[in-house]
């Protein structure tokens, strides 16, 4: 089965709306889908921020999918939380979510997949949010942005 990467309205109108600083610096295939930057709401000046791609490998049939969640300017007790949310081909399904924290300025979170036709996700949300160390929950968390869909091969 050929798979069609398609960016989402909301993924193309972040990629045009965001500052240039922020592009995801990661190598082009003819199917990558970059996305982001996504960004937590802001506490005190200060935003958690992810950003990543979708691709297919050629070589192997792989969908693999990137995520990177950095926290450079947050209090101490506060880390950059990433919350991807991703639903399966089987509609009665439901969706399966991972999460990814990044405490510190220095480097990012990562988070990366690889699946192949029967556990490709159908789509991939992801929501930036600040994970608060004091409480154990997550706070000021950006709404949840659709940064991955596929697109049936005949469209």
């Amino acid at each position: 089965m050929k798979r069609s990467i398609m960016p989402t309205l909301a993924c193309a109108a972040t990629l045009l709306a965001g500052p240039a600083l922020a592009a995801p610096a990661f190598a082009s295939g003819s199917d990558d889908v970059g996305w982001g930057p996504v960004r937590s709401l802001p506490f005190q000046g200060s935003q958690a921020q992810a950003d990543g791609r979708a691709w297919d490998d050629e070589d192997n049939g792989s969908f693999n999918f990137e995520a990177r969640i950095y926290d450079h300017s947050s209090p101490p007790w506060l880390c950059g939380h990433l919350q991807i949310k991703m639903t399966n081909p089987d509609e009665w399904d439901k969706p399966s979510y991972r999460t990814v924290k990044k405490c510190g300025p220095n480097g990012y979170g990562r988070f990366g997949m690889r699946a192949w036709d029967e556990d490709e996700p159908r789509t991939i949300a992801i929501r930036v949010c600040y994970w608060n160390q004091r409480t154990g929950r997550a706070t000021r968390c950006g709404g949840w942005r659709l940064v991955y869909s596929v697109r049936p091969a005949d469209e």
